[in-house]
């Protein structure tokens, strides 16, 4: 039996395969390089986090950050601004990528100048986790536990904010030793009261949802290892 019948029978009318032999062939490449070849690569907000949950969206890794208490209120508006702002742009599906890139680009820039300078409590974040109303994708742990226990690296590449990322994952025990985050991290120093001040992102490339390519995270991330003989899924 094939893989892709196998698909089929399992799932139904819910996958449509357009190129089955296609497919079925980068499948069979993929179980005859088996785990010391093949390398994990996923977005995190909404494809290892779930979109919904009982009929209510849930929260990205910014929505969690702009959810912390110490945060003041005048970050949240100007951030819920700019969302109500460029997202329509994002969703747009009489836009180009093109025709949207300078606009995302610039939400991402205008992002970074409106957390440069604020303060808040690091912990608040751990705190924001836990009340979120955050889910993961079924199978998701058990996935991770298979790929840790194989040994196959997974790399995490999000446009989101890198630390609340890793800490989700950490509270989920899914931040193992396979497990890199490849994200916008804050950039972080103490101000006098003792608190954290953000002083942008780290590096100088910001990872939006248009630019999660090879050599972004390449670039951006030096604990990345890209082998040009693995398989990649």
């Amino acid at each position: 039996m094939k893989f892709v019948d196998e698909i089929k029978q399992r799932f139904a009318s819910a996958v449509h395969i357009r190129c089955e032999n296609d497919v079925n062939a980068k499948i069979e490449q993929l179980v005859a390089g088996g785990p010391d070849k093949l390398q994990i690569i996923s977005d995190f907000d909404r494809t290892i986090s779930t979109s919904q949950y009982n009929n209510k969206q849930t929260m990205s890794s910014f929505s969690v950050f702009e959810a912390c208490d110490s945060l003041s209120e005048d970050y949240k508006k100007k951030a819920l601004t700019l969302l109500q702002k460029y997202r329509p742009i994002e969703d747009n599906t009489q836009m180009t990528v093109a025709q949207k890139l300078p606009f995302i680009e610039e939400w991402w820039q205008q992002s970074e100048l409106l957390l440069k300078g604020l303060c808040f409590q690091y912990e608040d974040i751990k705190k924001s986790i836990e009340k979120a109303d955050l889910h993961l994708r079924d199978g998701s742990t058990e996935a991770f536990n298979k790929l840790f226990c194989k040994k196959i690296p997974i790399i995490v590449l999000s446009a989101g904010i890198g630390d609340v990322v890793e800490l989700i994952l950490m509270h989920e025990n899914l931040l193992t030793e396979n497990v890199t985050v490849v994200s916008n991290f804050l950039k972080m120093s103490k101000d006098s009261n003792g608190l954290s001040k953000i002083e942008g992102f780290k590096g100088e490339k910001l990872i939006h949802v248009f630019n999660k390519n090879e050599h972004t995270y390449i670039e951006t991330h030096q604990n990345v290892k890209v082998t040009k003989n693995n398989n990649y899924l």
